[in-house]
């Protein structure tokens, strides 16, 4: 009975030596991770070890997922996809300009025509009629073509009417209402520009020709916009080569454009739209004895 008692003892205790060697590992597995875990998180909550370690490193955790997750968003490519059209947003921006069309900008040699140009130089000049030494009224030719630097006249004479009638220098077709057009202007017609004057106009002879020159509405810049020619020219080349010896009154008055005509059928007066000719310009040129 002994000798059994003793294998049973000795069968029993090898595979309880066998379970704690497989046993030991496992532990030190499990724990290995837990250490590194503490360790890497160590120094992520530096700030909030002060209280409690384990509440604390709870949300770590889940700031650390959170910051995870709101990497793996596709919020990412969307922002991207942000970033790509903002681009494509500007560049339309910038394309408007274009498409509603021209810009007036000074001339690079704007200061040298200001200097050596016949206009008034003051604000007023106030003279009588039998004072003028000659007057000159003419068509400026040249206002359906480019200038000298190569821009559409056109485009230079809408630009000026536009700004004008923001700035309240030129009224449409009067500034008249319908009835009143009506009451006005009966087997006439009214135009929409035409007949107005531009704030300043002035000419220079360039050896060559006698080219016309319309001022921005401040009159710190100019833009050419044709020249005079024939007997006109003729008449005022003279006084232009003498330039300092004269005061020179230069109008520019708009021509063509929208008009409005009234018609009268039976007892009722009708309005007619008109078309007209194209925005063109006339030059109204008196030359006096310098008055300043």
């Amino acid at each position: 009975i002994q000798e059994e008692i003793s294998d049973e003892q000795v069968s029993e205790e090898e595979p309880v030596e066998e379970n704690p060697v497989e046993e030991a590992p496992i532990e030190e597995t499990e724990e290995q991770p837990v250490e590194e875990v503490s360790v890497d998180e160590a120094p992520i909550v530096e700030v909030a070890d002060e209280n409690n370690e384990v509440a604390e490193e709870a949300p770590v955790e889940e700031q650390v997922d959170e910051e995870v997750t709101k990497v793996e968003e596709p919020r990412l490519d969307g922002e991207a996809d942000e970033v790509q059209e903002e681009p494509e947003e500007a560049e339309e921006i910038q394309e408007e300009p274009t498409e509603k069309g021209f810009k007036l900008v000074p001339p690079e040699n704007n200061e040298e025509l200001l200097a050596n140009m016949c206009a008034k130089r003051g604000r007023k000049l106030i003279y009588r009629p039998n004072e003028a030494i000659i007057t000159v009224s003419c068509k400026v030719l040249g206002t359906d073509k480019k200038n000298d630097i190569g821009e559409k006249v056109k485009d230079i004479l809408d630009a000026e009417i536009k700004q004008g009638t923001k700035l309240g220098y030129l009224d449409k077709f009067d500034g008249l209402k319908s009835s009143e057009i009506k009451e006005e202007y009966e087997d006439d017609v009214v135009y929409e520009y035409a007949d107005q004057e531009f704030k300043k106009t002035g000419v220079i002879y360039d050896g060559k020709d006698v080219k016309v020159y319309l001022y921005d509405w401040d009159v710190k810049a100019c833009h050419h916009v044709g020249k005079i020619d024939g007997e006109e020219a003729k008449e005022i080349i003279p006084y232009l080569l003498d330039k300092e010896k004269y005061s020179f009154d230069v109008c520019g008055i708009i021509t063509g454009g929208k008009g409005k005509r009234v018609v009268k059928e039976g007892d009722n007066l009708k309005i007619v739209k008109e078309k007209g000719d194209p925005i063109g310009l006339d030059v109204d040129i008196t030359v006096l004895p310098r008055k300043d």
